[in-house]
């Protein structure tokens, strides 16, 4: 009897054992598994922190004042500038950075401006459809083809951005002089997440888009003179019909919904030749802006004809009349996503970009072009900064110039993307 119940004391130690063992077997596979997770992860973020260190501004870059031809991307070496303009100074000794010439840029980009609605897409990509593209729209063709009276105003509308101008191919010695409007809806958003305004709380006086505007500037030679309204634009006011801006900046991260009111007053505003410009400040699609961005877009121009398509590579954004640029630039955490744009007569009529630029633009460079403009800079700017190389992956002197540069191409071509068509037209 006392063989039997040690017999099945034995059996049940053994088999708490056995359990126990099949636990901590478990445990340490997870524990063991968990382990190479958090090193696969930390070997990641130093090899990306030595990589931004290793991203020395390289001036690859140049201008070109014609019209290149279609390139492949990431092969071509870099076109030589045709007709070089000023040379900008070096700080540092390293090779100069050319500037354009803006009236020959003007006459280049009007004689190259594309005259029609066709769209190249990106490579095995159709055009990209938001949440609501087209179901606003119960019928075809909702806006349609601009009137005469529509084109007059189109054209009084260049005449303001471009003050005593000529009226014929080639504005001579004339200058662009414009105001860059940041606009901001009444329900939701954030569209002033990177501006920073004066002791009142209502006079902007420095961030992303004062940044823009001073880069445009500098790049032109004060042949662009841009500057920046002081005050956020109500999107339902008559300010905005009464300006007639070359474009008006939408950015944020959040969701928002345009009013009847605001979508009646930027319909109207884009019939006279102004644009939107969306900025996603998260880079990527099917973020709450983005999603918001593609839905109200096409509440304002509800035609299922006309949806969002990704610019070509040989668009002049990409470098007929401004920089020329190799690629894309990619914006925050690598985001390299084509510019999208909705057309209004073969003309674009709004335009959006999805990755981060504004963002990034809320530090500057030095009279160098070469190095962060650190004076200029706040405490959340400076943070900015100093975490690029924790949280903000790609955020270097490299990619913010060339992204300014992307800035200052869209802004030219915003300018100029009337002229072909409006040479056509008879004078009235």
């Amino acid at each position: 009897m006392g063989n039997d119940e040690g017999s099945v004391k034995s059996t049940e130690t053994k088999q708490r054992v056995r359990e126990r063992f099949l636990q901590a077997r478990f445990f340490l596979g997870a524990l063991l598994f968990h382990l190479a997770v958090f090193l696969i992860f930390a070997t990641k973020v130093v090899f990306d922190a030595v990589q931004s260190r290793n991203h020395a501004f390289k001036p690859d870059t140049t201008l070109v004042l014609g019209a290149p031809g279609p390139r492949a991307p990431d092969v071509r070496p870099m076109t030589p500038p045709l007709t070089p303009g000023p040379i900008a100074p070096d700080a540092r000794g390293a090779a100069p950075i050319e500037t354009p010439k803006i009236p020959d840029v003007i006459t280049s980009a009007m004689r190259d401006a594309p005259s029609g609605p066709a769209v190249a897409l990106a490579r095995d990509v159709g055009p990209l459809h938001g949440p609501g593209d087209g179901m606003a729209s119960p019928s075809a063709r909702e806006l349609g083809k601009r009137t005469d009276e529509q084109w007059d105003a189109v054209r009084i509308s260049r005449d303001k951005w471009f003050p005593g101008a000529k009226k014929q191919l080639g504005y001579g010695n004339a200058v662009a002089d414009f105001t860059v409007y940041l606009g901001r809806p009444v329900r939701g958003g954030d569209a002033l997440a990177f501006v920073r305004f004066a002791g009142d709380g209502a006079e902007i006086v420095g961030g992303s888009i004062p940044n823009l505007a001073e880069m445009l500037n500098r790049f032109s030679k004060g042949r662009i003179k841009a500057r920046v309204q002081g005050h956020v634009l109500r999107l339902d006011s008559p300010e905005v019909l009464e300006t007639r801006p070359p474009f008006i900046y939408l950015t944020g991260r959040s969701d928002f919904r345009l009013t009847d009111e605001e979508i009646t007053n930027l319909r109207k505003y884009l019939l006279v030749g102004g644009c939107i410009w969306g900025d996603n400040a998260l880079p990527g699609h099917r973020s709450r802006f983005d999603i918001a961005f593609r839905r109200e877009m096409k509440r304002v121009i509800p035609d299922d004809d006309k949806p969002f398509e990704r610019l070509p590579e040989d668009h002049p954004i990409y470098g007929n009349g401004g920089f020329r640029l190799k690629e894309m630039p990619a914006g925050l955490n690598f985001a390299q996503w084509p510019v999208e744009a909705i057309r209004l007569d073969g003309i674009e009529a709004i335009i959006y970009t999805a990755n981060g630029y504004g963002a990034m633009w809320q530090v500057t460079f030095d009279d160098s072009l070469r190095q962060i403009d650190n004076a200029v800079m706040q405490r959340n700017e400076k943070e900015f900064w100093e975490y690029r190389k924790i949280f903000y992956r790609n955020l270097n002197e490299d990619s913010l110039l060339r992204s300014y540069r992307l800035g200052y191409n869209i802004v030219l071509h915003l300018l100029l993307r009337y002229e072909a068509k409006l040479r056509t037209l008879p004078e009235t």
